[in-house]
């Protein structure tokens, strides 16, 4: 997040940072047992609050590095072509969240495709998942949690946002400056299974099997699933499916 207009959502008074005390040790034991790369975004004092231990792996500098450079660090891990889009989405991310009810504000989401100029400088697409950590009694956003992985895409964009409270889903075009409501993805329980199995690497004969239905039911409910997502590939499908919290 680039904080260019987060200043106009000025805090009353400093929030209490020891309501989130022993957090970030949490978030750096589950990035040792399973690929979880997060970092806690802190729109108070307007940087990187805490990176886990996964998430200084995947772009290749230390914790201490981020405190050094502090929201700087942003010009080193993002492409300058793509600073001006970063920049709009953080805008319309947070003009958005400030349209959602104060008792709402923390059933929301939003996932994006960004690269990564590691510190080696490899470049990578990733898919950020950013949810609201802890709001101010006034319902303005102090801290969100972020999960980041590697993404099917390789550019910026298919920026989501989610409006869990009354699921719906929100997709944002940089050509239209303005968002569009996307179409709810109606899974049945079988599509959904399907869908969950293949993400886990199941293969359509276990799944099948699973179901006590034919392999060439297994392959109808993966075309509908690639239909429902409006996706030319299962894999895309899957992604779609994934990083939008429907399985």
């Amino acid at each position: 997040m680039l904080f260019r207009n987060a200043g106009e959502f000025d805090f009353s008074e400093p929030p209490d940072y020891g309501r989130i005390k022993g957090i970030e040790r949490v978030l750096d034991v589950m990035s040792d047992i399973e690929p979880h790369n997060s970092f806690i975004t802190d729109y108070y004092k307007k940087r990187i609050h805490f990176m886990s231990l996964g998430a200084s792996r995947l772009c290749g500098y230390s914790k201490e590095e981020l405190s050094k450079y502090g929201q700087e660090f942003f010009k080193l891990i993002i492409p300058e072509e793509d600073l001006a889009k970063m920049r709009i989405i953080s805008d319309v991310g947070l003009e958005r969240f400030y349209t959602i009810p104060v008792e709402d504000r923390m059933k929301c989401s939003m996932s994006y495709d960004f690269v990564l100029q590691r510190k080696d400088g490899r470049r990578v697409c990733l898919n950020r998942r950013i949810r609201p950590f802890y709001n101010t009694e006034e319902g303005k956003l102090w801290l969100s949690i972020s999960c980041v992985n590697y993404s099917f895409n390789d550019k910026i964009g298919d920026i989501i946002f989610n409006e869990l409270f009354r699921n719906k889903r929100y997709q944002y075009s940089f050509e239209k400056n303005q968002w569009k409501e996307l179409p709810p993805v109606d899974l049945t329980e079988n599509e959904k299974v399907t869908a969950i199995e293949l993400y886990r690497g199941s293969i359509d004969k276990q799944i099948a099997n699973m179901l006590y239905v034919s392999k060439d039911t297994i392959s109808y409910y993966k075309k509908q699933l690639m239909v429902k997502t409006n996706k030319p590939t299962i894999k895309g499908a899957l992604d779609y499916l994934f990083y939008n919290c429907i399985i």
